[in-house]
């Protein structure tokens, strides 16, 4: 629904404020490539903060958790208000961790400003906000997590709830901890938006080495894209593992209004594709502009919806090389009704009956028939049996009576009268 609209809001954007010994690290790992820490060796003398303004009613950072050893509660101060204390909330994670680490209260429709402070060895990749009627929707980013049923998908499909497993950065949780993945060449995935960009980010492990190939399709133009992990590829030699907020594809150049865009997989060769979020530039302004979608862009009915799924335990599995996981990971193809499946058994008995009776009549049809054919006198002679065992009729018998009297009479007419009286000696 569009009141259910999240903007994403990456740490470089000018909404966010930092102050102290802040530094930017720059990985691929990172949304928008960058991060935002403090140097470690200011603590405890410098205590760094920052501050970010925004229009919505809740707002939720992501990043790193500290260390054990470091500060566990958080401090933050919304619009000058009194600051209140409080932990992740997300769990006491044992080392670091990249996940959703903070989100504010409900807040009323309007502009705000949140401070947050007591943050040692926290990192801020960027900030998630929950859009409102007052929202403005100018220069701002949409984000859309695969889970959304904006996203339709067909094929084998399967909803993950794993965690990546990073190499040289702490392992954590995709957004909205899941993610929808498959290895299957022709597996599609559609998304409907109205925007003038469009960018496809997901999980790409960069320690399996294999090649994965996907062809993008928007409004019709077609862009194929290759990622390959090689012995030879850097992020393979420097331990990058699963990469998270990796970008698979991404439009800038697209007029203003409502797109199409389709994803099919092309080839898999050890990889999967797995997808995290969409993001989109809006072409609307607010949430009472956003256009209704249109007969022409909405999904067709055989689109599955999605499906809840545990993971499997971080790891990608492929058929081509490896056994099915041991998870109860599910398709999320459309799954059939108890009544459905009774009523095509029901349905299939009852033909399996209909072809069984047809059958039987017409061979009892053909029996007779054939019979009718032995016992009639205009039976052609190929289409007659012959056996040394024929029922004769009394008809046939008549006929064959005659035909011996007659050939008897020819045979006494022949022989000649003085031998017809001729007596015999008795023996």
């Amino acid at each position: 629904m569009a009141s259910d609209l999240l903007l994403v809001v990456d740490d470089n954007s000018g909404d966010f404020s930092f102050s102290g010994a802040w530094v930017v690290n720059s990985l691929v790992q990172w949304y928008g490539g960058t991060s935002r820490q403090l140097q470690e060796e200011s603590y405890p003398d410098q205590v760094g903060y920052f501050s970010f303004d925004f229009e919505g009613t809740l707002v939720s950072f992501f990043g790193v958790t500290p260390l054990p050893s470091a500060t566990r509660n958080i401090t933050a101060s919304i619009d000058g208000a009194t600051p209140t204390t409080s932990g992740f909330g997300f769990g006491d994670f044992a080392s670091p961790s990249y996940r959703q680490w903070y989100q504010s209260p409900e807040l009323p429709d309007g502009k705000h400003t949140i401070t947050v402070s007591g943050i040692e060895g926290i990192s801020v990749d960027y900030a998630i906000v929950r859009t409102s009627n007052s929202t403005s929707f100018r220069g701002k980013r949409i984000i859309v997590d695969n889970d959304d049923p904006s996203i339709h998908y067909s094929g084998s499909w399967v909803r993950n709830r794993d965690e990546f497993k990073a190499g040289n950065i702490p392992s954590g949780t995709p957004f909205q901890n899941g993610t929808h993945r498959s290895w299957v060449v022709g597996d599609k995935a559609s998304f409907n938006f109205t925007g003038s960009s469009v960018a496809v980010y997901g999980i790409f492990s960069w320690d399996q080495l294999g090649m994965l190939s996907a062809t993008y399709i928007l409004d019709g133009t077609s862009h194929s894209q290759t990622y390959s992990v090689t012995t030879s590829s850097p992020e393979y030699l420097n331990d990058i593992g699963e990469a998270p907020n990796f970008l698979f594809y991404s439009t800038d150049r697209l007029s203003s209004g409502q797109h199409t865009l389709d994803i099919e997989i092309t080839h898999s060769n050890n990889q999967s594709f797995i997808l995290d979020y969409i993001t989109y530039a809006p072409s609307f302004d607010s949430i009472s502009r956003v256009p209704s979608p249109s007969s022409s862009t909405s999904p067709s009915s055989s689109s599955s919806k999605p499906s809840t799924a545990s993971g499997s335990n971080g790891k990608i599995y492929n058929p081509k090389t490896a056994s099915t996981p041991e998870s109860n990971s599910e398709p999320t193809g459309e799954k059939i009704s108890p009544e459905a499946i009774v009523g095509i058994v029901a349905g299939s008995l009852a033909l399996l009956a209909l072809i069984g009776i047809t059958i039987f009549f017409l061979l009892r049809r053909r029996l007779k028939k054939g019979r009718r054919n032995w016992a009639s006198d205009d039976c052609p002679p190929s289409h007659r049996i012959h056996s040394p065992m024929l029922i004769i009729r009394p008809k046939h018998l008549r006929q064959l009576t005659n035909e011996h009297s007659l050939k008897y009479k020819s045979i006494v007419s022949e022989i000649p009268e003085h031998g017809r009286d001729r007596q015999y000696p008795q023996s």
